[in-house]
């Protein structure tokens, strides 16, 4: 009497079944997503943009990339960094940076959420004037650009919003 057998795993035929063919999809997928949580996953070039276009960005990059990253910047180019200890201000690594398209001839100031004024300068990007944090949410300021016959007042709300005041 012959016994019929059920045989699991013998094919005889070449290729690959279609568990296999899944798993090495899976494996793909999860390394290519990996390595672009790990880069700059918008587009972020020294292509000119608004100060609105820049900062709404920066926030995308900051909710992306789950970190705190600040705002620099000089009368000559403005730069973002990851920011590794907010109390001390600590930056770990440059983001990106670009010059000024907007109000390249205006005189600039900054008024921070603390109250702070400062009037920007040649010198070199000490401290972040704004933080982003990956909530969307920022330290805000107000800016005032002008020049002999323009003046223009913006205020970044907490809540990232650029708005145009003519008063603040």
């Amino acid at each position: 009497m012959k016994m019929q057998t059920l045989v699991i795993g013998l094919n005889k035929k070449p290729g690959f079944t279609l568990i296999e063919l899944l798993i090495v999809i899976v494996i793909i997928g999860l390394m290519s997503s990996i390595l672009l949580l790990n880069t700059n996953i918008i587009n972020i070039s020294n292509s000119p943009k608004t100060l609105e276009e820049n900062f709404s960005e920066i926030s995308q990059e900051s909710i992306i990339r789950g970190k705190v990253l600040g705002w620099y910047a000089n009368t000559n180019e403005q730069a973002v960094y990851e920011i590794t200890n907010e109390e001390t201000g600590i930056i770990s690594k440059p983001i990106y940076s670009y010059t000024w398209y907007e109000f390249i001839d205006f005189e600039k100031e900054i008024e921070t959420s603390d109250g702070l004024k400062f009037k920007l300068s040649n010198d070199d990007l000490d401290l972040p004037y704004i933080l982003f944090y990956p909530s969307g949410e920022t330290t805000g300021a107000k800016f005032t650009f002008y020049n002999n016959n323009q003046k223009y007042n913006f205020v970044l709300t907490h809540g990232g919003e650029f708005l145009r005041t003519d008063e603040f």
